[in-house]
């Protein structure tokens, strides 16, 4: 998001926050096929639904403040609610099943005003 904000720079001329351009993350998500690339083929099924919570959490939590990654992002969304089985990034499995991506981005507090989010 840095980066993205820094290249827009001066030529930006929608919304601003935090000093430079307002940006919204509507791909938000981890598909489980990334997680075994990532942290290995040999993973469980249930290690593989337990790092994407990890994931989706961390990312979440680094883009949820107003500094750093978090600068400027006012909104970030989920890709899918459900799996899809040519891109599984779901927080529920194909019948609607918990993963722990959903108790993931349910336990990030609402960002509300940007200030009233100090980092514990």
């Amino acid at each position: 998001m840095l980066a993205l904000r820094e290249h827009l720079g001066e030529r930006w001329r929608g919304q601003h926050l935090d000093g430079g351009p307002k940006l919204f993350c509507t791909e938000g998500g981890c598909r489980l096929a990334r997680v075994q690339q990532r942290f290995g083929a040999t993973l469980t099924t249930a290690e593989v639904l337990r790092l994407q919570g990890e994931v989706i959490k961390e990312a979440l939590h680094r883009h949820h403040w107003p500094k750093d990654e978090g600068a400027g992002v006012a909104m970030i969304t989920q890709y899918t609610v459900a799996a899809d089985p040519n891109f599984d990034a779901g927080l529920l499995d194909k019948v609607y099943g918990i993963r722990p991506a959903l108790d993931a981005w349910a336990s990030v507090r609402e960002r509300g005003d940007q200030a009233s989010n100090a980092l514990p």
